[in-house]
């Protein structure tokens, strides 16, 4: 039992509105891709970039990923919005290159994409059209995302890792986070969570990390 207040369903109804004028944001190219460098700390130099969706609503403004990306998942349209951030994220590292610049992608999975057995090879066309090397592109993925269906999403990250394509476990440490779980995953990087790396110096986070 709840006592109503006035605007609480505000929240609620923004959402269902985000969810359905994503078609329409996809037709109108309304979703930006914005990038995070990614800096080598030993040679101070830019090795690579991950991939930020913006999506620029015409009434709502601009919209960061904790905004809709949720919702969007929630009503099973996020593979969408991942292929979208991957041909983006391809074309953008195909442009770069052109210019001399070779700079890594870095593209994030959800539960769904993990699931999708077609995945490995839209990706290998997508790199085969743009003339880049499956290196390039860096797929993100959580623990939690594997663990929500082990068997379907090993196959999955097991054949994207044969074609070439780099596999980087997000937000580890939390969660389902085991030492145990890297002898099964094809991993090449580990983003450790900010849990422990928030507080600079804090004795028992160095100790982890």
């Amino acid at each position: 039992v709840t006592v109503y207040r006035l605007g609480q369903e505000d929240r609620w109804l923004k959402q269902i509105k985000i969810v359905g004028d994503f078609p329409q944001a996809l037709k109108n190219d309304e979703l930006r891709l914005a990038v995070q460098p990614k800096i080598d700390c030993r040679t101070r130099e830019v090795y690579g970039v991950e991939a930020l969706v913006r999506w620029q609503h015409p009434e709502l403004g601009l919209l960061y990923p904790d905004t809709f990306v949720g919702s969007i998942e929630q009503a099973g349209a996020i593979g969408h919005l991942t292929r979208w951030a991957l041909r983006e994220g391809v074309a953008r590292c195909a442009a770069w290159q052109a210019q001399g610049v070779a700079l890594s992608m870095a593209v994030n999975m959800s539960v769904d994409d993990l699931t999708d057995e077609y995945l490995p090879y839209y990706l290998l066309d997508l790199v085969k059209r743009h003339g880049i090397p499956p290196t390039a592109v860096t797929l993100e993925v959580t623990e939690s995302a594997i663990m929500h269906n082990v068997q379907k999403s090993l196959a999955v990250v097991n054949c994207i890792h044969e074609l070439g394509f780099r596999l980087s476990i997000d937000d580890f440490g939390t969660g389902h986070s085991a030492l145990t779980q890297l002898k099964r995953l094809p991993v090449d990087e580990l983003k450790i969570d900010k849990e422990f790396v928030k507080d600079a110096g804090d004795a028992k986070d160095e100790a982890i990390l």
